[in-house]
């Protein structure tokens, strides 16, 4: 059979689900009970109390016993992942679910499924990888929480009720309550909540206790509730011709909007001698202190394979990035904030002990001068790269491991 024959035969299937999911919603029998009544058969309205009781009755029947082969989950589809990464750690969510999706697609064969809130994620999904776009809850102005997250809730439902995962991964700072909703109404699915580090918050554990799994990425030490920091991509070494390149990525893991450390990072830029120096940010980076810089927008950062050619980079506290940038021998001075947690910092700061990484925690303007001195000075920085160990590549599979053994 084709590739052409079996697109095609997987889509009618999604058709067909999605008609029968149509078709067991409560607005859709009762919109057919009402056309019945008044329309079709008006002999009908002197019944219409008892057969809306009965519809009712049906209704709340048919949805506790949704095992059929379109609406529930006797057999879910044990190829099909379902990845929701979020717009409020901005492109670190995007990057890590794009791997973990591609990662999916190629070790397993799989079918990987996108719901986000992250409008980046449209222009780097894998090939083949289906996408569905949510508004930004913060972005929507005109829309209250509450109507928000029931749309969350509709789409999240109405995409695991066409294609079927077997398991659902987020990725994303705190739950929306329309996701915990959902996972309230399809609890046969293995849910596993994504974090960079460990979670400190007293508050986000409690609502982690929702999750069948709670995972947060680490640099060493390893066990259930912890995976390797994985590798973006499968590095290569890419020449790139016209002088040096200095990524700032201090915006990676949060809004674009909302990174006021690009701002400082170029204040302090502006009156340094950068001959020869070429600024690579992201797409939808902005700064009012951009000019008069030579600038290269990227649209991806992690999964780049220009990453390699670059001569320094300045970063968040996102570990998957710096994992990234260290493993190209990359010099790299990450910027952190209190949000990255007490266990975050302490394991970036030992992983600086390494070589190659320098770390500033809630910095002034003269440590971050300091700094910023220190990597663009060139002996300086090709001292930064002797590091202690050599970087060995890895991959999801601690992540995939843990949701097939729990199905």
């Amino acid at each position: 059979m084709s590739d052409v024959t079996l697109k095609g035969n997987f889509r009618e299937k999604l058709l067909e689900r999605e008609v029968q999911r149509l078709r067991l919603t409560y607005s859709f029998r009762l919109g057919l009970l009402l056309t019945d009544s008044f329309a079709r058969r008006p002999w009908m309205i002197p019944l219409l109390p008892f057969t809306f009781v009965k519809m009712n009755w049906d209704y709340f029947r048919d949805l506790r016993n949704q095992t059929d082969e379109f609406g529930g989950f006797a057999d879910p589809d044990k190829s099909c992942i379902l990845l929701m990464p979020t717009s409020e750690e901005g492109m670190a969510s995007v990057e890590r679910i794009t791997s973990l999706a591609e990662s999916w697609k190629n070790t397993h064969g799989g079918h990987p499924v996108v719901v986000t809130t992250n409008e980046m994620m449209a222009s780097i999904a894998p090939r083949g990888c289906a996408l569905y776009l949510l508004p930004d809850p913060k972005a929507e102005k005109g829309i209250s929480r509450t109507e928000w997250n029931q749309s969350c809730a509709n789409m999240l439902k109405s995409v695991i009720d066409t294609h079927q995962p077997f398991a659902f991964v987020f990725d994303g700072p705190f739950p929306y309550r329309g996701v915990l909703n959902v996972m309230e109404i399809r609890p046969d699915i293995n849910t596993l909540w994504l974090r960079p580090t460990p979670l400190s918050d007293p508050e986000l554990i409690a609502r982690g206790d929702a999750f069948d799994n709670l995972v947060s990425l680490s640099w060493s030490e390893l066990d259930a509730s912890h995976i390797q920091v994985p590798l973006l991509q499968s590095l290569q070494t890419v020449d790139i011709r016209g002088g040096k390149r200095l990524l700032i990525a201090t915006g990676y893991d949060r809004r674009e909007a909302e990174d006021r450390k690009l701002d400082q990072v170029l204040r302090l830029l502006k009156p340094m001698v950068l001959d020869g120096w070429t600024l690579v940010i992201s797409k939808n980076a902005t700064s009012e202190h951009l000019e008069g810089f030579r600038v290269e927008r990227w649209n991806a950062i992690g999964g780049n394979p220009q990453l390699s050619g670059l001569g320094a980079a300045i970063t968040g506290g996102d570990p998957s990035i710096i994992r990234q940038l260290l493993a190209c021998d990359i010099p790299t001075l990450a910027i952190t904030t209190d949000k990255i947690g007490m266990s975050g910092l302490r394991d970036l700061r030992e992983e600086s002990l390494n070589g190659g990484l320098m770390v500033l925690n809630n910095s002034d303007d003269l440590e971050l001068k300091m700094m910023l001195s220190t990597l663009l000075d060139d002996s300086r920085r090709e001292s930064l790269k002797k590091r202690r160990r050599v970087e060995t590549g890895s991959d999801w599979n601690g992540l995939f491991d843990l949701l097939l053994n729990s199905v």
